[in-house]
């Protein structure tokens, strides 16, 4: 996959993908506690981020 052009319009989200159909992604966020979808045509490529944090 190649980075996008940059147009000065690019946005990104990162949440937690709890499910998806064909035509939206279902997300949910930690705070506030959240679920809630996102169309598939506004946000067409899902990448995945693995991590970890620590907290001290």
């Amino acid at each position: 996959h190649t980075p996008p052009k940059e147009r000065g319009d690019e946005e990104a989200i990162i949440k937690r993908l709890v499910g998806m159909n064909d035509r939206q992604w279902t997300l949910e966020q930690y705070r506030p506690a959240k679920t809630f979808s996102e169309s598939r045509v506004d946000w067409p490529i899902c990448h995945r981020v693995v991590g970890k944090y620590n907290a001290r």
